[in-house]
């Protein structure tokens, strides 16, 4: 069974209507004897940083979600979710993360003369993903596949090992897919993400 944790600030109802569509018993739940129970943990997220730690810690889930990460649970978080994951984010202050994957968030760089780019922050729509590291969490999946983003902060890791893909905002490499061991983050949304997001909705399940 997956878990997807609920801390009233998650796209929960896409998400379960893409897990409906691959025929996945999942619960969506803000209890955390039933994520200590799950076989795997979906973090979703929209919105802020601060407030959603703060959602967490009100009733112990970042406990429950770094315990799971000790027995090597999958654990997936998704867009504000995979930010979570870091160390540290400078959204709107500074606050201390789950800190699975070392990292900070900080805001997404602006366009300027030095830069062939001119995007708009925030980042929102579909772009290209370049996939690094050939990992096998993407086997078969072409080089370059094409995701739904909603986001002005980005996820900086402390090591470049841990990013699996990434996007081109304003001349930075952005990493849109991050992972160590059991933990993994997508910065784009899958459920929002037509085939290919299920296909890794699918590998996540099936990991």
């Amino acid at each position: 069974m997956i878990a997807v944790i609920d801390y009233g600030r998650g796209n929960l109802f896409s998400i379960g209507q893409a897990l409906q569509v691959l025929g996945v018993e999942y619960l969506i739940t803000d209890n955390t004897d039933i994520v200590a129970k799950a076989d795997k943990i979906i973090l979703p997220g929209v919105g802020a940083f601060g407030d959603a730690m703060e959602r967490l810690k009100s009733n112990d889930m970042d406990r429950a979600i770094l315990d799971a990460a000790k027995t090597d649970k999958q654990i997936l978080g998704i867009c504000l979710g995979m930010h979570l994951l870091a160390t540290q984010s400078e959204e709107f202050g500074n606050y201390n993360g789950l800190n699975l994957i070392e990292g900070h968030v900080s805001r997404l760089q602006a366009s300027s003369e030095d830069t062939n780019e001119n995007s708009r922050i925030p980042n929102m729509g579909w772009r290209w993903v370049k996939v690094l590291n050939n990992h096998k969490y993407f086997a078969g999946i072409r080089e370059s596949p094409y995701f739904y983003f909603a986001h002005s902060y980005a996820y900086r890791c402390a090591h470049s090992e841990d990013i699996a893909g990434v996007i081109s905002i304003n001349g930075e490499h952005v990493p849109a897919i991050i992972g160590r061991g059991n933990v993994w983050g997508f910065q784009f949304h899958p459920e929002k993400s037509g085939p290919i997001g299920l296909k890794l909705f699918n590998r996540f399940i099936n990991s």
